[in-house]
């Protein structure tokens, strides 16, 4: 084996081990912040904005065998009734049982602004955005939902 093919394989295996470690760190960040059963897993995440009245805001969408949940980057600030400042992420839980529609949809005037838009059985709506693969996600995400419908 050259010189060159054992430099290769060494990056390969250096950047395999790397994608295994982040997802395991994934994982258990997951784990932490929702508290999953043993069975739960994770399938995909993706890095998107979840738009709420105050605008949107930057997080992770993780879809997992029983859930989709959506974790804010930072986290909020809010004033208590005495003045102090509370911080806490933005987290949204939904069991996939429990989605109705997925819906993805584009503005008319910037066709390359994709949304997905999800819709409970109980009538709440979330839109998400600024996926860095929007195809790649609905289809992963429908997909998924299709499974445990």
């Amino acid at each position: 084996m050259s010189t060159k093919n054992v430099s290769q394989a060494i990056k390969r295996t250096l950047c395999q081990s790397k994608r295994i470690f982040q997802a395991v760190r994934i994982e258990n960040f997951l784990r932490k912040s929702f508290s999953l059963s043993e069975e739960e897993r994770l399938l995909e995440a993706y890095q998107c904005s979840l738009f709420t009245t105050a605008g949107p805001i930057r997080g992770r969408l993780f879809i997992t065998s029983e859930r989709m949940a959506f974790h804010s980057n930072k986290s909020l600030k809010l004033r208590t009734y005495n003045g102090e400042v509370a911080k806490f992420p933005y987290k949204v839980s939904i069991p996939l049982g429990k989605i109705k529609k997925t819906t993805p949809s584009e503005n008319l005037n910037k066709p390359e602004e994709k949304h997905l838009q999800i819709v409970t059985e109980d009538g709440f709506e979330f839109w998400f955005m600024g996926f860095n693969n929007f195809k790649r996600s609905f289809e992963s995400l429908f997909l998924t939902i299709s499974e445990k419908q």
